[in-house]
């Protein structure tokens, strides 16, 4: 589900935890393109969101 995060004023994909988030990318690999997908925690919201950028 989509929700808004304060940080980035943009919808954005929340997960509860990092291995939630890694479980995701893991069922959906073969649905992407050659994007590296990588979980990061968001201190404004809360929750686990994935980013394609390197941190």
């Amino acid at each position: 589900m989509r929700k808004l995060c304060p940080a980035c004023c943009k919808p954005k994909v929340l997960f509860a935890s990092e291995l939630e988030a890694t479980k995701y990318i893991k069922n959906n690999r073969g649905k992407a393109t050659n994007v590296h997908l990588k979980p990061y925690y968001c201190e404004a919201c809360k929750a686990w969101h994935l980013t394609h950028k390197v941190r």
